[in-house]
């Protein structure tokens, strides 16, 4: 046992903590924070330095995206469309049934297959309306596998389906946000923009990206981005290439829109448009409120109020005063009008339209393509106004007028 000096008295780490001075125990409190930010510090840039790293964006996530929207919302339709006209008939026999889900599978794991072996933008674009296309066929037999009796007629099914389809929509929105990136994401963007040109000459377009992707680069990167970027400035763009029938006609539909959005009369017609539903709402309640009123429905039938139908007729009131907010507003402002329009669309998209499609299933359909083609128009209105209001040249006329 080793011998202790009990000439003088032992003092406890309690003890010392006591005879020190505030002064001390704001400088020890002050030093634990400062490590403690450190580490904190440390850890977020190890983190931020892997995502950079193993996470790289795509830049064409976007338009990737929304093939595999298009695709996946195309299969549903057409599948539900389909199976509607020939009856709904089975593959299979003798006690079997092979589920058109398989199918779904099959396409999805040929996405991934593509991915995997090949590439090229050309094979990614693929991947994105295979994959698309699988998983809609995929999501179409929801209601079999959310029942415990495999019911594929499940009504809440097309209402479910449209709220997955709502949050890949809310994604591809959160993609498409504009942020800063790392170096490493812009050079690599930028090589597969180079990896293209082996396969096509580069546009003006593509090589300009290509060249502000690398201008971009500013880090460690740097010593690999300067020889890239000489490579690309002797890679001249292709000046003359020939523009398919589709982008021909594409490039008039634009410039015959643009023309379209700088008209009086397309705003004025957003207006009628929403007028009409307006109108058309209020006789919709007047035919129901009659009906209550007499206890009978379609046939003769009773009626009875249920609480879905209370939620989806408070979603389209809001919708549709909205709406009516807007035609007011435009008398004084278009900027302020098409703003009202957009929030009555997005209200009849995210709501209303969700319980249409829990009450009328496919019926619902045409209600939801005319929101989106309004959607479109009414931002399209709202670029171009603010456009409008932003040049020099608007602002003077506006002056002058």
């Amino acid at each position: 046992m080793a011998n202790r000096d009990i000439s003088r008295p032992q003092r406890s780490d309690h003890q010392s903590r006591a005879d020190r001075t505030p002064e001390q125990h704001g400088e020890e409190a002050a030093e634990a924070d400062t490590r403690a930010e450190a580490r904190e510090r440390g850890r977020l840039a190890l983190l931020r330095a892997t995502r950079s790293r193993v996470f790289i964006r795509n830049f064409a996530a976007a338009d990737l995206l929304e093939l595999f929207m298009v695709a996946a919302v195309s299969a549903v339709l057409l599948i539900r469309f389909g199976l509607g006209l020939t009856g709904y008939p089975q593959l299979g026999g003798a006690g079997l049934h092979v589920a058109h889900m398989l199918w779904g599978g099959l396409l999805m794991v040929v996405a991934l297959f593509l991915l995997l072996v090949y590439l090229g933008q050309r094979v990614v674009r693929l991947a994105a309306v295979c994959a698309g296309l699988g998983f809609g066929i995929f999501i179409d037999e929801l209601g079999k596998f959310i029942t415990s009796d495999n019911n594929y007629f499940y009504r809440p099914t097309m209402a479910l389906i449209y709220l997955i389809f709502l949050a890949l929509f809310l994604l591809l929105r959160a993609v498409e946000r504009k942020r800063e990136w790392s170096d490493e994401t812009y050079l690599i963007n930028a090589l597969v923009l180079l990896q293209e040109a082996v396969l096509h000459d580069m546009d003006t377009i593509e090589h300009r990206n290509a060249l502000t992707m690398l201008r971009s680069v500013s880090g460690a990167p740097k010593g690999i981005a300067a020889p890239l970027g000489a490579l690309l400035e002797a890679l001249a763009p292709a000046q003359n290439r020939r523009r398919s029938a589709w982008g021909r006609a594409w490039r008039r539909v634009r410039v015959a829109g643009h023309r379209a959005l700088g008209s009086a009369w397309l705003a004025r017609t957003i207006a009628i448009l929403f007028c009409l539903r307006a109108l058309f709402f209020v006789a919709t309640v007047i035919v129901l409120a009659v009906a209550l009123v007499l206890h009978t429905g379609p046939g003769g039938s009773p009626i009875q109020l249920q609480p879905m139908a209370l939620v989806a007729f408070a979603a389209a009131f809001i919708a549709n005063v909205l709406g009516l907010l807007g035609v007011v507003t435009l008398l004084r402002s278009r900027l302020a009008a098409f703003l009202w329009f957009k929030r009555s669309v997005i209200v009849s998209i995210f709501l209303a339209d969700v319980f249409a499609f829990y009450q009328e299933q496919l019926a619902a359909v045409s209600s939801l393509a005319l929101d989106v083609v309004l959607l479109v128009v009414v931002n399209a209105l709202l670029h171009h106004q603010a456009k409008h209001i932003r040049s020099p040249a608007a602002r003077v006329g506006e002056g002058v007028a």
